[in-house]
């Protein structure tokens, strides 16, 4: 989901609550939720204790693999899957429940061997190294990068291939559910992801004329 749209309804927030103080952090946990460390959390997994969730599930993100122009004039551009293995690769941390190797093309499946050279870090550590051309990103949404996509500082890289979508939940502790406080601001993140960024995807998809997925034509 975009920074910037998740920052300005924060801010909104915060001018009518002045009494309260926002902490961001990347890559929270169920356990940091459970005990107490996030009040909300926006995962990129189904949780695994859902008993103890107030649970929201939105949708899924899809992404398509990236790199910037001079990544590619330095290393070359992929022309298979397989070549895919010789780059540099920049992938969510295997410790964040949203991991995965797995790229799709329609009903194609290829799981990137744990040999292939994954640099593995939090999503803004992959997006800096992206945008410094250090590697070729498999799981960065359209959301967090929108002004380089834009500006064509980042493009698609073997755009048949994708990596497979993950869905996303946005949770509380059950016994914070009924705060008026937490429920505002859960209204206002799912406003945020229901509105334009469930859209952002589909918007960039057809920018860069990729084949949309499968399961989103049906």
């Amino acid at each position: 989901m975009g920074r910037a749209p998740t920052l300005q309804a924060l801010d909104q927030f915060a001018k009518a609550h002045p009494d309260i103080e926002f902490e961001i952090s990347t890559d929270a946990t169920e356990e940091d939720v459970l005990e107490g460390r996030v009040d909300i959390a926006w995962f990129g997994f189904e949780p695994l204790r859902k008993e103890s969730f107030y649970v929201h599930c939105p949708g899924l993100n899809w992404s398509f693999l990236m790199a910037t122009p001079k990544y590619i004039k330095q290393h070359g551009r992929p022309q298979s899957i397989e070549e895919l293995q010789a780059h540099q690769l920049l992938i969510r941390d295997s410790n964040n429940g949203s991991y995965s190797r797995r790229l799709e093309n329609n009903e194609a499946v290829y799981e990137l061997p744990k040999s292939a050279n994954l640099l593995q870090a939090d999503a803004l550590t992959c997006k800096n190294r992206l945008i410094a051309s250090e590697g070729i990103a498999i799981d960065l949404t359209t959301g967090s990068l929108a002004r380089e996509l834009a500006a064509g500082e980042v493009i698609p890289v073997l755009p048949q291939w994708h990596r497979a979508p993950w869905p996303i939940h946005l949770v509380c502790l059950k016994a914070n559910a009924e705060s008026e406080c937490i429920k505002e601001i859960m209204r206002l993140i799912r406003t945020i992801f229901n509105r334009p960024s469930m859209e952002h995807w589909r918007f960039w998809f057809t920018h860069f004329n990729l084949p949309m997925p499968k399961e989103v034509q049906a």
